[in-house]
This record gives C-alpha cells, sequence and structure tokens, in this order.
C-alpha cells in the first residue's frame, strides 16, 4: 500500500483569529492593495509616487500607469529624497493578476528637436 503524504496546507494548526487580524492590520499598514491603487490612479486622486523598482528593461516592456522607474540597485536615500516619504512601491504581477493592463511608453523627439511627444499605450499582459 502506498505512503500517504500529509498535505502541507494543513500540517500547521491555523493562527488564532485575534492573532490572524492583528497581522493582517499590521500589513495594511505598510501594504496597499492594487484595487486602491489602480482606482486613484485612473481617477486622476493619486497622491502618490508609484515606484517600479525593476529593471529599465522590464519597466520599457510594460509598466503601471505613471509609473517611475528606479531600478532596486539605484534605490539610495539620496535617491528617494526626491520622492514624498508616502511613495507606493508596487508589485506588477499582481497588478495584471488583478486583471490591469499594463502601459509602455515612448517617447519622440520633434525634426526641430524642440518638442517631446510621449505616447502611453496599453500593452497586452
Amino acid at each position: 500500500m502506498p505512503e500517504i503524504t500529509p498535505a502541507l496546507v494543513t500540517a500547521l494548526s491555523p493562527a488564532d483569529p485575534s492573532a490572524a487580524v492583528a497581522h493582517f492590520e499590521s500589513v495594511l499598514a505598510f501594504e496597499t492593495d492594487c484595487w486602491d491603487v489602480h482606482h486613484d490612479v485612473t481617477t486622476g486622486t493619486a497622491d502618490f509616487v508609484l515606484l517600479d523598482v525593476r529593471s529599465p528593461e522590464l519597466h520599457a516592456a510594460g509598466h503601471l500607469p505613471h509609473a517611475v522607474n528606479l531600478p532596486h540597485a539605484r534605490i539610495t536615500q539620496r535617491n528617494l529624497a526626491e520622492y514624498p516619504a508616502d511613495t507606493v512601491i508596487g508589485g506588477v504581477e499582481g497588478w495584471k493578476d488583478e486583471g490591469f493592463d499594463l502601459v509602455t511608453e515612448r517617447t519622440w523627439i520633434s525634426p526641430t528637436g524642440r518638442s517631446l511627444v510621449r505616447v502611453v499605450a496599453p500593452t497586452l499582459g
């Protein structure tokens, strides 16, 4: 008879409900939800800076609308000083999991070299 391997998920006892509430309240004090970010970005009520900490190549391939690219390796106290203290560092995969679109940006310099044309277009995630 084959040996039955116990499930890993149920191998640990569930947390006490009051401990679970305290945990998730603590997490929400430091993180936000993709739906809330999406709402604020799409309604123009965003009062935060959204940092994309991935490489410039991944940012160019698709990122959250209005995200500023600051690669993880370049995050320093000096570089963060130009952003408000309530900067939101977001996750692209969570954004895509919620069904929200990514965007790409392309910038062209006009023939006169004076003006920039910036096009933001949705990508297929």
